[in-house]
């Protein structure tokens, strides 16, 4: 049986949810800005007032506000590209996120100070921005006067403040979509549309914003939703098709892979309306994409999004405990350590948060982009940073930040590239060709220093006195004490991989090209090889059984790890796959189209899959307690029960 999951797969309806999403962008185009958000702390009462309504002698086409908007934010340009559609919209059927909270409401005082004074939009449309981290509040707010009183009229103070701190998000308001264009000018619609599109992309190029406006410019947003609405027309579907087209031709990468986020197993009941992965125990959605995999720790979900923010979830509902605002995308994975969250940002900075509050500790501005989870041992944080125009390892306080010192030797500039605390000694990659280092933990002194036959990309296995390396094509065995040589093996194979060293049982994997050796620890002599093609994926060994995957054609595969015989493969359907994993007898990874996928490793025999949308190098799932956490960039984090084998 191939490892080919069944999804529901119709390129029809495919493309009409596409639309439909980005249809559902032009019709809600009536709310969107960015403040400049604080880090949440503390929930107000479920019955705080969001939105004061102006008393009877204001004019009714100016409601007062509870807030003043802060300026908006430009998005960033994004910095990593998965194939992925940023903007989708699928029927709800899980549980919706719980609110964001904010700071508290104001005072009464401070609302009948807002009642009293005149609007502060002019009389023209406004001009907003959605970036990331906006709530349906700042959206409310970033609207022009007139705009406010008819989505007031057409919506109610009830249901505007129930979604007034919500994070901007399109999931579960599709019915209100049509009813809110009505209230919004075209002009309005095309521009929040625009910025919505880069802030969930993380950002456009001006070719794109520009080739975005000329198309925008030729559609009406009210007679598009008109077309999604209701019963379709055949000029109603021209016209989707038309926009559609358009839009693939500015934005081609939003088609490169279906829409994120729809389960695999899903398909179209009687009534037309999507299915559910049943396995799904809930969804939690952001302002932006969540592109690596959430820790768990605790019972508590931590995950980062490209709307600058890092969540704090419950494991067992996905309700919000807090969130921490930063200067950026969050491309690093937390680590969680003596009750505080420790993870980088784009805006050059390590931060270190109290778990249970989400409260600041720390920050230290590394000169560069954090794009890897900061290493934490004994105390202490260990990152790469700049350091008088160079990058460096630098060794943090990890309760104060303060930093304790900074190594004398340069270090790579790549996110791939982390320090590795292990025991007394932190062991570095060298900025230069064939260079590796042995550090001091406690001074950052040099205590051995390694030339080898390249650049080293890969992290180092210290077992039993011996330092183990992979570079490129060749395998290291180095004396933990000196770094001297004990002894290496060239394979001469081309292309080379440097995952890092595997050591199990007395036995050194290396998988250098499109053949996998087994290695005596003791020697390097060669025990035995596999033909395995080229590996996508770093193999890993549960239970005495190696696992790996294969680019070639699409494969998974089990091998004995002591023999090398296959006990058994499964094909992909010619997909690339990353980040294997086995928890209690369940194998897991990531296929280059975007899914999930979990098989008995024992026997191959697929489980389950699901669609999350989106791939990478960085792996984008966790399994913890009998629960898959995982990340897609259509902005959510889902949890689903983990299949029994």
């Amino acid at each position: 049986m191939a490892l080919v999951p069944i999804t529901f797969r119709s390129f029809f309806w495919a493309i009409c949810l596409f639309l439909a999403g980005l249809l559902a962008v032009s019709a809600l185009a009536a709310c969107g800005s960015e403040p400049e958000t604080e880090p949440v702390t503390s929930a107000p009462s479920a019955s705080a007032d969001r939105l004061t309504i102006a008393p009877a002698s204001q004019p009714a086409q100016e409601p007062a506000l509870a807030a003043t908007p802060k300026p908006a934010n430009q998005a960033p340009e994004p910095t990593l590209a998965p194939n992925a559609t940023p903007i989708v919209i699928i029927p709800s059927h899980t549980k919706e996120p719980q609110p964001t909270p904010i700071e508290g409401p104001p005072s009464a005082t401070e609302a009948d100070q807002v009642a009293d004074s005149p609007a502060s939009f002019p009389e023209g449309r406004s001009t907003p921005q959605i970036g990331p981290g906006a709530t349906w509040g700042d959206v409310y707010e970033s609207l022009s006067a007139d705009e406010q009183s008819c989505t007031l009229e057409q919506m109610g103070e009830e249901r505007i403040n129930e979604m007034w701190d919500l994070p901007f998000a399109l999931k579960g308001l599709e019915q209100e979509s049509v009813t809110l264009l009505d209230c919004v000018s075209d002009d309005t619609a095309r521009d929040l549309f625009l910025a919505d599109t880069s802030a969930q992309m993380g950002g456009l190029t001006q070719e794109q914003e520009g080739c975005l406006r000329t198309l925008l410019s030729g559609f009406s947003p009210s007679e598009l939703a008109a077309a999604s609405a209701g019963e379709p027309t055949p000029e109603g579907a021209m016209l989707m098709l038309s926009f559609g087209l358009g839009l693939v031709g500015c934005l081609p990468e939003l088609v490169a892979q279906p829409p994120g986020g729809l389960p695999t197993d899903a398909g179209v009941d009687g009534s037309g309306q999507l299915v559910q992965d049943p396995s799904l125990i809930w969804s939690f959605t952001t302002g932006g994409w969540v592109l690596i995999a959430p820790a768990v720790v605790d019972g508590v979900v931590y995950a980062g999004s490209d709307d600058h923010r890092l969540y704090a979830l419950t494991a067992e509902t996905g309700e919000l405990l807090w969130s921490h605002a930063t200067g950026d995308v969050i491309r690093s994975s937390p680590a969680v350590a003596d009750g505080r969250v420790f993870f980088g940002s784009n805006d050059n900075h390590v931060y270190a948060l109290d778990a249970a509050t989400g409260q600041e500790l720390w920050k230290h501005d590394t000169g560069d982009w954090v794009q890897y989870s900061p290493a934490v041992h004994g105390g202490t944080v260990y990152i790469a940073g700049n350091f008088e125009g160079n990058r460096k390892v630098h060794a943090l306080d990890a309760a104060t930040g303060e930093v304790i010192w900074v190594a004398d030797h340069p270090f790579p500039i790549g996110a791939e590239h982390t320090p590795s605390p292990i025991g007394d000694i932190v062991y570095a990659q060298g900025a230069e060709y064939g260079q590796f280092f042995a550090l001091d933990a406690t001074t950052g002194e040099t205590a051995w220093q390694a030339d080898l036959g390249g650049y080293v990309e890969s992290a180092p296995v210290a077992l039993d006195g011996v330092v183990y390396l992979t570079v490129a094509n060749r395998a290291y065995a180095l004396n933990e004490m000196t770094g001297e040589l004990i002894w290496d093996l060239n394979t001469e194979e081309f292309p080379a991989r440097d995952f890092p060293a595997l050591i199990v049982d007395g036995l050194y994997y290396l998988t250098p090209s499109s053949q996998m050796y087994a290695l005596d620890v003791a020697t390097g002599e060669k025990i035995w090889g596999y033909e395995s093609g080229m590996l996508s994926t770093a193999p890993i060994i549960v239970d005495g059984v190696l696992y790996g995957a294969s680019g070639e054609g699409g494969t998974i595969f089990a091998l004995d790890s002591k023999t090398g015989e296959p006990l058994w493969t499964e094909a992909t359907g010619d997909d690339t796959v990353n980040a294997l994993t086995v928890v209690e007898g369940i194998l897991y990874g990531e296929l280059s189209n975007g899914q999930l996928i979990a098989a008995n490793s024992e026997s191959g025999i697929p489980l389950w899959s699901f669609e999350k949308g989106g791939f990478s190098d960085l792996r984008g799932y966790t399994v913890a307690d009998g629960v898959v956490y995982s990340a897609g960039p259509n902005n959510s984090v889902y949890a689903h029960r983990a299949p029994e084998g």
